[in-house]
């Protein structure tokens, strides 16, 4: 009998074949003592495994062939370099001679310390992060374990099946997709993981968060794998399988069109509208991948990556020199810079700060509340982005703003800096534009307030999406509250572009619902025109803004908006 598993879609597409199980990798960890004068030959054991774990990942990445995606070689030169981190021998030798224990259970302790910092934040670049270390950590594991190189014996052969696991690194899905694999779910992962990410690039339909996805399927059985919906069938009938033959088909023909594209800033409506399309920047070596894309500006460039795996904050200095080569190699194109959207929970343990009982949480001390009590690491920054302005078409942006003191607070450290700067003789673009990202729902509904006040807003869906319903994203128990679609959602959106219009101000969108093509046609109704999204996803956004009128999708907003009525959303998001 045919049913259905919902999870979340982490690669679009259709897969449609037999099953093949793909167990997870990390066996179990015991704690076993070891006598004070084996200390020694216990590390070199942890030091074989760390040489047996590189010797494999290079192996992946030297098979990978020179025509294909650049993102396959630099996410496997991620894991080869958390594996290289002369950090990661020296924690678990430490614990080894600290807890006179094996190197499983040094490296499990070491993992679950290092994984702790990642554990309660809300950003999907942490949560790929988080996955990276997971997955490098485990795979030294399996090689302390095995005493040998085994990985390899995983991927039998499995040309036209579908994987099941409980997660998957880059590495394994590279040699999956050598192998022919057509589509996987996981029980594990997240849309922003690499391996998510990777499976774009590499056009292989996945979908995620899949609870018990080992035990519901045996080898062999059918399935099909819907990356369209996110969504996995099991034992189809005829009468699905039919209309699921149908669908692949007709995304393979759209698929086959050419991939060509000019360098641009704007992508053109059906019906002559100008929409602006930025990119997001994870971090500084993405660079080099993000305008092979096109000649698009960075809307929002995360900082929050230079604040991890150091012993001290980042210096002026250091902020500086992450712009300055920003700039250099984006050509003068516009370059948004958020300032640190971090809190104690991601700071390593030796730059902790103190704060009160319970402030650590999404609802607590973070974001620009975070920056505007510790100075001494928020002003280094803001310094450095103001004397960036000087050298390219730089704006300031904050995140995580509640009210607008926190703003006039801001003002006033800009002023300040400035005056100091004039004193100095250092330049300075005095007209570099401020702005904000709107994702507590009570800045939305204090849009007209922030967008008079500032030059420019930008709404962080992720954030305003799971503060509005309530529901934190990254807890599976509420998945299903997590609801972009929510007319409450929709409604806030609409009155923060509606009244950022009204200032004649800029107002864009990041997060997910930006770069998921299936809510284009709704946010160019809501009169948005400016897109932050993830570059991978550029060629994909650009031939469907294409195809939409926005003029018949705001009239569809206006209705669904007056209404409620979902089958005039549906007609909006569904093909």
């Amino acid at each position: 009998m045919s049913f259905v598993l919902y999870g979340s879609s982490a690669a679009r597409g259709i897969a449609i074949g037999h099953v093949v199980l793909f167990g997870s990798k990390r066996p179990d960890v015991v704690e076993l003592r070891v006598d004070p004068n084996a200390l020694e030959e216990e590390k070199k054991r942890l030091v074989s495994a760390i040489a047996r774990t590189n010797s494999y990942l290079t192996g992946v990445k030297n098979t990978i062939p020179g025509s294909a995606p650049k993102e396959l070689v630099s996410f496997v030169d991620t894991h080869i370099q958390i594996v290289g981190d002369e950090t990661l021998l020296e924690g678990v030798c430490s614990l080894i001679n600290q807890h006179h224990c094996n190197s499983e259970w040094a490296l499990n302790l070491y993992q679950e310390s290092l994984l702790s910092v990642f554990e309660e934040m809300q950003d999907a670049y942490f949560e790929a992060r988080k996955a990276d270390i997971r997955h490098v950590l485990d795979l030294i594991l399996t090689n302390l374990s095995v005493g040998r190189d085994q990985s390899g014996s995983r991927h039998r052969p499995i040309k036209g099946g579908v994987v099941v696991a409980a997660d998957l690194s880059p590495a394994d899905l590279i040699i999956l997709c050598r192998g022919g694999v057509s589509g996987f779910f996981t029980e594990l992962g997240a849309s922003a993981s690499h391996t998510s990410i990777l499976a774009r690039s590499l056009g292989i339909p996945a979908v995620t968060g899949i609870s018990h996805a080992l035990k519901l399927f045996r080898e062999k059985d059918s399935v099909i794998v819907d990356g369209e919906g996110g969504l996995v069938v099991g034992d189809p009938d005829d009468c699905i399988l039919n209309e699921y033959q149908k669908k692949a088909l007709k995304i393979d023909r759209q698929s086959n069109r050419s991939t060509k594209h000019e360098e641009i800033k704007d992508v053109v409506s059906a019906d002559g509208e100008d929409i602006k399309i930025f990119f997001n920047l994870d971090m500084i070596d993405d660079t080099e991948n993000l305008f092979r894309y096109g000649a698009n500006s960075i809307g929002l460039f995360r900082t929050d990556f230079l604040f991890l795996n150091r012993a001290d904050y980042p210096t002026e200095e250091e902020h500086l020199a992450v712009y300055k080569k920003i700039i250099s190699e984006s050509r003068q194109r516009e370059f948004t810079i958020r300032t640190a959207d971090i809190g104690p929970d991601k700071l390593p343990e030796q730059l902790s700060v103190p704060t009160s009982s319970g402030s650590i949480s999404a609802l607590g001390i973070c974001g620009l509340r975070f920056s505007l009590k510790q100075p001494k690491i928020f002003l280094p920054q803001l310094r450095a982005i103001i004397r960036a302005s000087a050298l390219g078409k730089v704006r300031l942006m904050l995140p995580m703003v509640t009210d607008l003191d926190e703003i006039e607070i801001v003002r006033v450290h800009i002023a300040e800096i400035r005056r100091e700067f004039r004193l100095q003789g250092i330049e300075f673009d005095r007209n570099m534009p401020i702005g904000a990202m709107i994702e507590v729902p009570a800045a939305a509904a204090a849009a007209p307030l922030f967008a008079d006040s500032l030059d420019f807003l930008s709404i962080g869906s992720n954030d305003l999406v799971q503060y509005a319903n309530a529901a934190d994203r990254q807890n599976s128990d509420v998945a299903y509250l997590y609801q972009p679609l929510h007319f409450g959602v929709i409604k806030l959106i609409s009155w923060v572009v509606s009244s950022t219009l009204k200032a004649k101000k800029r107002i864009s969108i990041c997060g997910e619902m930006a770069s998921d093509c299936r809510l284009t046609a709704l946010l160019l109704g809501l009169g948005l025109k400016e897109l932050s999204i993830r570059p991978a996803v550029f060629l994909e956004l650009q031939e469907k803004i294409r195809t939409i009128s926005v003029y018949e999708s705001k009239q569809r907003v206006k209705e669904y908006l007056d209404s409620g009525n979902l089958e005039v959303l549906e007609a909006l998001v569904i093909e």
